[in-house]
């Protein structure tokens, strides 16, 4: 394989060093000139602020314009120069510029070098050129070949600023570096050096609105220059000037009522304040904490808002106050005691109010501008007021079953806080079911102190507290935390707690009154269907007249009226059932039936009386007939020259003769009063006369006026043949509507009459039952006597009335008083028994009548009443006993086969 050939040594050396050369150049030039751009921007920055405050903008600016030769040219130079001229056939390239005939030459050597296919054709060829072309430049100089070289130019543009940068931060070194901080961090709000140097000032300056004012402005204790005097102009008002006195420039400007730059020059330095005309500070918000009193137990302090001057506390309460101004507090005072300032607040020191007085504050902001006289503070104090306790869901009267759970809600509110909320119940004494009544009472729930209002659900359930069948009086009471103070009570609620009998005893005359009003509902029914049949009664002509479409009026709305009696009736009844339900010693087939039953009646009251008093209203409000004699139309009405308000649909009526059409057009000149005529078509279309082919009309009698009567309709068909008497007449609307209320209202009755029997006969079995648990009644109270009295035998046995204590005195008076009122008791019984035996006639009421008559009950009791106070303890027991056995005996025949 032959050896392939290279560039000779000789050439591969020029060019190495000529790229050395253009490396060189143009490194130089790159960096002298992004030298020369950063300095000139440094110089040129430190020209302007000699002048002028350089913006921050401007300064960024320009040097962002400096840093372009050493952020952008010089890498772009770099590319060009150096990345661009590393290979030979790039040097080459570069050479055209000054030698374009050796760089071709060197172009192609390079290529027969670097071209295998070149040296496989003709390798002697291709080395004699190669050394042709080294020989012709081994004498030739590439230094001079360098494109543009400006290094030199370059070099001195960059020394000069240099120097004279140096020169700067060495003669005069608080400029120079001041002006160099500004130049690297333009951004920076870096002071600006001036020979002359004022004192800081602020850059806003606050004013009294429309007040003169002084501006003051000092010289540094390291000034340079001392101007002797200064000028200040505000915004486009006249210059003003100011001498030097004391180091210091005082300036008086006028009044202002509008914002402006207020620009001071002394010398170079310079200084720009904005002045802010403003009014004298106001308070934006003063509220006002408070803390009450210790009892209260409160954690958090209550914030007021007091910006209208007045503020209402609870005595012995701390207030504090604090307030914020417009602008930021300089001073504020209490009463003149010294408040502590915040900024744009200020607080005062707590103090204790005891009685209604008035607070003075005052203040000034930052620059010493106060109100123009001390806000004033007025606060009431008062009293801790009692709470409130409501409840709701619970009735003032309510029965309530002995072991049923009653549920209501209890709100209590107070004016700071609810500590508990509880219910109290005292039971009423009654000689014979309650001789020692009970009381109690519960916390229903707990506050916190600071729950202004307390709701909850409660439930109080007799069987729960170990209250027996009694009449309860139930107080809600609420308390709150001022010590000492009473509990709040809500009105009282009564409270029927009844055993499961003496409920049933209880709805039994309820229904029994319930009962009562049903039956004067259906009373008053039957005699509005009696003047309804009356009024049926009466002839066409006099029931048309006014005064009887009044009775008929009056009629429907004494109907109406009654249907809403029995809609109450009906609502009551639903009551009752409901009320039924929660007790189960109601018999469930019985109460089934008295469902149906109420049913019904709702039924009638909501539809049935309804309809009756509709067609009582629309016969009343019926129109009268034409005339008294037939159906048919009025002839005075039915002129053919009259015109007509109706349906024809009668295919031969509905076509006029032509003379009718001429007595139209002749009575156009003196029209006559319109009819109303509505003409019925019929299948039958013979034995008509020529006339009712023509028109179906009479034509009025010659020389008659017409008359405008009530609308008739007249029906062509089959008309009987015969005298004109024996034709039959139609029914007037009102009558027809009457008869159709009287039919419906007659069925109503007899819908209603099965109501009420079979009402009575449910209410009968009803009452029955209740003798029984009346008898039964009777019968525990006898052996509670019976036990009190056996209990009581050790202490009271063998002793006389004399001897007794005071407790013992008391529980035999109560016994005695409770036999008495059982006497009483006993004695309605019995009247309640004859009274329903003679309704329905059962033996076996009539027998425990005769019983009680012979035992004589009510006398018989009274003497076991005067036993008990005399304290016959043995006879009063074995009484007792016996009549708690007689009681129960009655009471089980009661129940037996009737």
């Amino acid at each position: 394989m032959t050896a392939r050939l290279k560039l000779p040594d000789g050439t591969r050396q020029k060019l190495a060093r000529f790229q050395q050369r253009v490396w060189k150049i143009k490194l130089i030039e790159g960096i002298c000139a992004a030298i020369f751009g950063l300095i000139a921007t440094y110089l040129l920055v430190f020209v302007l602020d000699r002048f002028i405050e350089t913006p921050g903008w401007l300064r960024l600016a320009l040097l962002c314009v400096g840093s372009l030769g050493l952020g952008v040219f010089f890498p772009l130079k770099c590319h060009r120069w150096l990345w661009k001229t590393r290979k030979l056939e790039q040097l080459a390239r570069l050479l055209k510029h000054q030698m374009p005939r050796l760089s071709d030459r060197m172009l192609g050597i390079i290529e027969l070098a670097n071209s295998d296919v070149e040296q496989d054709r003709s390798a002697a060829l291709c080395a004699a050129a190669l050394r042709q072309v080294d020989e012709d430049i081994k004498d030739t100089s590439f230094d001079d070949a360098v494109p543009n070289p400006r290094h030199k130019a370059w070099t001195w543009a960059t020394a000069i600023p240099a120097i004279m940068a140096l020169l700067l931060l060495f003669v005069i070194p608080a400029a120079g570096f001041s002006t160099l901080k500004r130049w690297m961090f333009p951004l920076k709000d870096t002071p600006r050096y001036t020979f002359a140097q004022l004192s800081p000032m602020k850059n806003e300056l606050v004013v009294p609105f429309g007040e003169s004012f002084d501006v003051v402005a000092n010289l540094s204790d390291d000034t340079d220059w001392s101007p002797k005097s200064a000028k200040a102009q505000l915004g486009n008002q006249p210059q003003m000037k100011a001498n030097l006195t004391e180091s210091a420039y005082a300036f008086a400007l006028p009044p202002q009522q509008q914002a402006g730059v207020l620009s001071i020059s002394a010398g170079d330095a310079k200084k720009k304040i904005q002045v802010q005309p403003k009014r004298r500070p106001e308070l934006t918000e003063i509220t006002a904490t408070v803390k009450l009193p210790e009892y209260l137990q409160y954690t958090d302090r209550l914030t007021k808002d007091v910006r209208a001057g007045t503020l209402t506390v609870l005595k012995g309460s701390k207030t504090q106050l604090l307030a914020s101004a417009s602008r930021e507090l300089e001073r504020a005072s209490l009463n003149g005691q010294a408040a502590r300032v915040l900024s744009q607040q200020f607080e005062t020191q707590p103090v204790t109010l005891e009685a209604s007085e008035t607070l003075l504050l005052d203040w000034s902001d930052k620059h010493s501008l106060g109100p123009k006289k001390p806000f004033e503070l007025k606060i009431e104090t008062h009293d801790d007021l009692p709470p409130n306790v409501l409840c709701s869901q619970l009735a003032r009267q309510q029965v309530v079953l002995v072991d049923e759970v009653l549920t209501f809600e209890v709100q209590a509110d107070d004016d700071f806080g609810v500590q508990e909320i509880g219910i109290e119940w005292q039971g009423l004494r009654d000689a014979l079911t309650n001789p020692t009544p009970d009381h109690g009472e519960a916390i229903i729930a707990t506050g916190t102190p600071e729950a202004a209002n307390l709701t909850t659900k409660a439930t109080f359930s007799p069987t729960r507290e170990e209250i027996g069948p009694q009449t309860l009086q139930v107080r809600l009471y609420a308390k709150d935390y001022l010590p000492g103070r009473e509990r709040v009570y809500s009105p009282p609620y009564t409270l029927f707690v009844l055993s499961q009998q003496d409920h049933a005893n209880w709805l039994a005359e309820r229904m029994k009154l319930w009962s009562r009003k049903a039956q004067g509902v259906y009373e008053r029914e039957i005699q509005l269907f009696e003047g309804n049949k009356a009024l049926r009664e009466l002839p066409a002509n006099e029931l048309e007249q006014k005064s009887n479409r009044q009775r008929i009026e009056t009629q429907a709305a004494a109907e109406s009226l009654n249907g809403r009696h029995l809609a109450s009736v009906a609502m009551t009844g639903k009551q009752l059932i409901k009320e039924a339900a929660r007790n189960d010693q109601f018999n469930i087939t019985t109460m089934e039936g008295l469902a149906e039953m109420v049913a019904t009646l709702d039924d009638l009251a909501k539809n049935r009386m309804p309809s009756v008093a509709d067609l009582l209203k629309k016969a009343a409000s019926s129109k009268p007939k034409s005339d008294g004699k037939s159906g048919k139309p009025s002839k005075d009405s039915d002129s053919p020259s009259a015109p007509k308000v109706g349906n024809n649909r009668d295919s031969e009526a509905s076509s006029g003769s032509d003379d009718t059409k001429k007595q139209d057009d002749d009575s156009q000149s003196n029209p006559p009063t319109p009819s109303i005529v509505d003409v019925e078509s019929s299948m039958y279309q013979g034995d008509k006369s020529e006339d009712e082919k023509k028109n179906g009309e009479q034509k009025s009698p010659p020389g008659g006026s017409p008359k405008f009567g009530l609308p008739s309709t007249t029906v062509y068909g089959d008309t009987p043949k015969g005298p004109k008497d024996e034709q039959p007449q139609p029914q007037p609307e009102m009558q027809e509507a009457l008869d159709d209320a009287i039919q419906a209202q007659e069925s109503l009755l007899d819908e209603f009459t099965k109501v009420a029997e079979e009402l009575q006969r449910i209410l009968d079995n009803l009452e029955g039952s209740t003798f029984v648990k009346r008898l039964k009644a009777a019968s525990r109270r006898q052996t509670e006597v019976a036990r009190e009295l056996n209990n009581s035998l050790a202490e009271k046995f063998g002793r006389k009335k004399a001897q007794l204590t005071g407790r013992q005195l008391d529980t035999t008076t109560a016994i005695v008083d409770r036999e008495r009122e059982e006497g009483k008791n006993l004695a309605t019984i019995k009247s309640d028994l004859e009274a329903y035996y003679q309704r329905v006639q059962q033996g076996k009421f009539g027998t425990v009548i005769r019983e009680m008559e012979e035992l004589e009950v009510m006398a018989r009791l009274d003497n076991l009443s005067e036993l008990v106070d005399v304290n016959l303890h043995g006879q009063s027991i074995s009484h007792a006993e016996f009549w708690a056995d007689t009681f129960d005996r009655w009471a089980e025949q009661l129940v037996g086969p009737g």
